[in-house]
């Protein structure tokens, strides 16, 4: 006869599903984000992600983070792919232009860390406005 008995519940099990939480915004955002700006202006990044922090639910710091992560993987991997399209030549000219105190690689980072900022803020915004129009659907802390 086999006796059941319930899993306890570890420490990491709330970690783990956090970062899938995370890593869902995340993904919607660089995706979602992606599709728009092949048609919009830069910006439109911080509304995608705002639409994104609205709708998933999630409080503001937690938005912020999936906003921001999703927003420097798009636009770091996008300011790679036009770098590597001319053998970086533009990057250099560009970081050359600056005063020379970037080099390619930290001008690209620089420019993903810039999209994480707009996408990071534009998720927080969505979060927080659903706390307005809706202030009892608030997740409580654990």
């Amino acid at each position: 006869m086999a006796v059941y008995t319930e899993k306890p519940k570890s420490a990491n099990g709330g970690l783990m599903q956090q970062l899938a939480g995370l890593g869902i915004g995340g993904a919607l955002v660089a995706i979602l984000g992606g599709i728009a700006q092949l048609f919009l202006p830069w910006w439109i990044i911080a509304v995608v992600a705002a639409i994104i922090g609205f709708f998933l639910g999630e409080r503001p710091g937690k938005s912020y983070v999936y906003g921001f992560s999703g927003a420097l993987i798009l636009w770091s991997a996008y300011a790679y792919w036009l770098s590597a399209a001319n053998a970086g030549i533009l990057t250099g000219k560009m970081a050359t232009l600056l005063g020379g105190i970037l080099t390619g690689a930290q001008l690209i980072f620089f420019t993903g860390f810039i999209g994480g900022l707009v996408g990071g803020m534009g998720a927080m915004t969505g979060a927080l406005l659903k706390e307005v129009f809706y202030p009892g659907l608030r997740q409580q802390p654990d």
